[in-house]
């Protein structure tokens, strides 16, 4: 679950649906985002909003995880998925690391995954051999609305064990 100013997004259950209601007032509108093409029932497994940006993670989606980006039409005050993001293409990073959220969730969620203005970070615990990995994408735009979203720079933490990043 995360929120900003009247929203509120909350991640389903293995259920492969994320709830965002907007809350004004005693008013309360929810909007159902059904799981789009090439995700998994892990889908929401991790959920953060800021502004007009929010951002779901599936770590079961494809090979490694991905992770969803939405953004809110402000005419008809509708979300809907810009971009899908993932780590191929990523120096560094193997077809093994996993993105998105963690699928159990004893692991916790939210901490892998932020949207904050026109910057993705998502996180990959236990990746890159136990310490942990962080990619950034951001909105190359810099207008925040048209889903240019891109890779921009990795983190590899070289921490000793048992200290773990992402």
């Amino acid at each position: 679950v995360d929120a900003y100013g009247e929203w509120v997004v909350a991640g389903g259950n293995g259920n492969g649906e994320v709830q965002v209601w907007r809350v004004f007032g005693d008013t309360r509108v929810e909007q159902k985002i059904a799981s789009p093409s090439g995700s998994s029932s892990a889908f929401g497994a991790a959920v953060s909003i800021e502004g007009n940006t929010f951002v779901v993670g599936d770590p079961n989606a494809g090979s490694s995880g991905k992770v969803f980006v939405y953004q809110l039409n402000t005419g008809t005050m509708q979300w809907g998925l810009v971009k899908t993001l993932d780590i191929s293409g990523i120096s560094g990073w193997t077809s093994t690391d996993r993105i998105g959220g963690w699928a159990n969730a004893s692991q916790g969620g939210n901490q892998w995954l932020a949207v904050s203005g026109n910057r993705i970070a998502v996180g990959a615990p236990n990746e890159g051999g136990g310490t942990g990995r962080v990619a950034w994408f951001a909105d190359t735009s810099n207008s925040g609305g048209v889903g240019n979203w891109s890779t921009t720079a990795s983190g590899f933490f070289d921490e000793p064990a048992p200290a773990t990043y992402g």
